[in-house]
């Protein structure tokens, strides 16, 4: 009898190491003090299990996620937040993990841009002189984020004993 080794056939195996990281929204608009909001997206795009899989963001540490094991194409999402944003800025996010069988250490980063909106500010004035019973009409449009307008009708009057 003849026997053969079906494994000898099969081509050896080589790790791929691999990880993505998403942050998202890509942009958005926050006014002053505000809060920017995020969500991490971590995935193990290799053939092989990730170790001490980390996110780091220099500019928002609660950003930062210490993982630890990434299996093969598992993902791990999370949020976490800037609060009181006081001017714009672009964020990177960098996600790294470690293919403990051999000395591979693998990379992404993903970047959001934050815009910062100054508040406008509006300031009434009188108009006109101080007659009694005449409507006084202000029209106010605001620039911002949207535009609105809207228009307002006061009345004053006067009580004379």
């Amino acid at each position: 009898s003849v026997y053969y080794d079906d494994m000898s056939l099969l081509p050896p195996f080589v790790a791929a190491p691999g990880i993505t990281v998403d942050k998202s929204p890509a942009t958005q608009n926050v006014t002053t003090n505000g809060i920017a909001t995020f969500t991490i997206t971590v995935t193990n795009t290799g053939n092989v299990d990730l170790a001490n899989v980390n996110v780091s963001d220099p500019l928002v540490p609660a950003c930062d996620n210490a993982i630890g094991t990434l299996a093969i194409s598992a993902t791990v999402s999370y949020g976490c937040q800037d609060m009181n944003v006081t001017g714009s800025y672009t964020n990177v996010v960098t996600a790294t993990g470690v293919y403990t069988g051999g000395p591979a250490t693998v990379t992404d980063t993903a970047s959001a841009a934050v815009i910062y909106t100054s508040p406008t500010s509006v300031s009434l004035s009188g108009l006109g002189g101080d007659s009694t019973g005449i409507p006084i009409v202000f029209a106010i449009a605001t620039v911002g984020v949207g535009i609105a307008a809207g228009i307002f009708v006061l009345s004053r009057r006067r009580q004379q004993i």
